[in-house]
This record gives structure tokens, sequence and C-alpha cells, in this order.
């Protein structure tokens, strides 16, 4: 009786148990939050999981904690031998999933602990097998790549503010805006000026650069001047084509991106568009040689 006992014991861990446990780990290692909708979204093991889940089932085999022969043989009954590829097939990508549970989604880290955990499993692949050596190395791996994806950068890239991102605001308000509030700064500094003393927290500090922020961009070029089809601004009287009653005199009518700083190329613009729409005689062009990115290479060729 007791024989019979633990061969069904032994038949239901490897048919049902070890399949279930196996099928669930494949599957909650996929499991992601949508960031938009909140709903669970699977993702399906990458390359990379699955290049490192082969090389953990050949150390199995090579450590003799896996033994193909006791799994698939010609001598068992056929459904066995389904039976036994079906939970060997949920062991493997069980393994992907776990990698892919540990490994950052995407960035450097992913690729650095993916070739962190290539090398240590191709290592033991070649080198003398030393099991403690094997489980040492993993298991210093999962645990460091664990934290870092699951406590480090999910709080870094929390949209309402992580504990890591509230400590890196206050450590970087204390190495410059408290620094500059510093007895040995005062000769030196007249104050905060912008945005104030009165901006403290994280909601006013948003709500300041949300008022007040804007571009240090040299927008040009959008209506840009000139005789071809292409161009919307007559360069004889600055007027648009195709309207009436309508000039444009800003940086948007020059014809390319000047080489510096706008101010001075608008204010040129404005007085030469200012005579021509007055109908005063403008000055007499003066040719200056200046630099065009491409065409000193194509001179000297």
């Amino acid at each position: 009786m007791t024989t019979d006992n633990r061969a069904r014991n032994h038949a239901l861990v490897r048919h049902l148990l070890l399949p279930t446990v196996f099928l669930t780990v494949a599957l909650l290692g996929g499991l992601r939050v949508g960031a938009e909708t909140g709903a669970f979204v699977f993702v399906a093991p990458p390359l990379v999981t699955l290049l490192l889940a082969a090389l953990l089932m050949i150390l199995f085999v090579r450590g003799r904690a896996l033994k193909p022969s006791r799994w698939l043989d010609g001598e068992l009954h056929p459904l066995e031998n389904v039976s036994h590829a079906l939970t060997l097939a949920t062991l493997f990508f069980a393994s992907a999933q776990s990698f892919n549970s540990v490994l950052p989604e995407a960035g450097l880290f992913r690729w650095l602990f993916s070739f962190f955990f290539l090398w240590t499993l191709w290592n033991n692949l070649f080198s003398s097998f030393d099991a403690r050596r094997l489980l040492r190395s993993l298991a210093a791996l999962f645990a460091t790549a664990f934290v870092l994806k699951h406590m480090l950068l999910a709080s870094l890239y929390d949209t309402e503010g992580g504990w890591l991102k509230r400590a890196a605001a206050l450590l970087l308000e204390g190495l410059t805006l408290g620094t500059l509030d510093a007895p040995a700064f005062a000769p030196f500094s007249g104050g905060e000026i912008s945005p104030g003393k009165q901006v403290e927290s994280e909601e006013q500090i948003l709500d300041w650069v949300a008022k007040d922020a804007e571009t240090a961009l040299h927008p040009s070029c959008t209506a840009r001047m000139g005789t071809d089809e292409l161009s919307v601004i007559d360069p004889l009287d600055m007027r648009v084509r195709g309207l009436q009653g309508l000039r444009v005199v800003d940086a948007s009518v020059f014809p390319y991106v000047t080489n510096g700083n706008i101010y001075a190329p608008v204010m040129m613009t404005a007085e030469k568009s200012a005579d021509l729409i007055l109908g005063n005689t403008p000055l007499a062009p003066e040719p200056v040689e200046f630099y065009r990115h491409g065409q000193e290479a194509a001179a000297r060729a």
C-alpha cells in the first residue's frame, strides 16, 4: 500500500504539480501593468531570455539536476513521454520568464545584466562545474537585478514621484539652492531672484515651471522669402503670396537658418523691410563672404 501511494504521489508531482508550478511562473513572469490603462498585459519572453533559459537547461543536465533519459525514454508509455515533454517545456519557459521578470524593460541596464547572466552561464558551461558557485552567482545576479528593476528604477520612473526621485530632489536642492544660502556666499550673492523663496514644494516648483518655462530655440525659415514656387514671401515687398494686406517681417522669412544667433539678422531684415514698405531707396548691397556648410569642400573638389 505504501509503495502504491508513493508511486501515485510521484506521478502527481511529475504530471500535475511541476507543470502547474512552472506554468504559473511562466505566466506571472510575463505579467506587466499597462502604464496608460492600468490593465494587466502579458509580455512574451524576448530572445535574450530564451537564450539564457537554454543555457540554464544545459547546466541543469550537466549538473545532473535534470536527467533527460529518465524523462524521455522509449520504454515509457507514449502519454507519459508527452506529459514529461510538456513538463520540460514549461520548465524552459518558466526559466525564460524568470530572467524576463528581473531584467529591466529597456536601456543600458537591461543589456548589462543580460551580459552578466550570459557570462555567468557561459563560464559554468565550459569550466569545471561547481553547483554551489553557480547558485551563488545566479542568486547575487537575480537579487541585484530585482532590486534595480523593482525598487530603484520603478521608483525613479514613477510618475507620481517615488522615494528615489524625492531623495534625489532633496540631495540636489541641498547641493544647489541650499549652498547659495550658506553664510560664506552672502557677500557674493544677492539672494534668489527666480522662482523666489515662496516656491519650495515639488508642486510649487512644477507649477512655476509650467507657467514660466520657455524655449531658447531660434525658430526661423517657416515662411521663407524667395522667387521659387515654394517660397511664401515676396522679397520685393515682404507680402505673403496669394493674400492681400498681409506682410511678414521676422525670422520666419529667412531663406535658411543663420550660422549664429538670429537677433542681428532679424534687425537687418526689419531695417531692409521698412525701406521696402515705405518706398525708401534701400542701401546698396555689400557682398560679404560667410561660412556655408558643405560648400567649401565642394569648391575645393
